[in-house]
């Protein structure tokens, strides 16, 4: 599988360079990374959020851990 995302990578930094598109291709990289850190700080918090409330039910007895 790696073998693929390597590939799939490598051809669009080629083509991009074949067809003089290499800023549009930075310019979407950078708001890509940009767009995986926000989904993943925002699924950070839910899951922190859920694991405290998981704690306080397990505090008070309602679930046995």
């Amino acid at each position: 599988m790696n073998t693929i995302w390597v590939l799939l990578i490598v051809g669009s930094v080629i083509l991009s360079v074949l067809n003089g598109r290499l800023e549009e291709f930075t310019k979407a990289l950078f708001e890509g990374a940009k767009s995986a850190v926000e989904v993943s700080l925002f699924l950070l918090g839910i899951v922190a959020l859920w694991l405290g409330i998981t704690k306080i039910i397990e505090d008070s007895g309602l679930m046995i851990s």
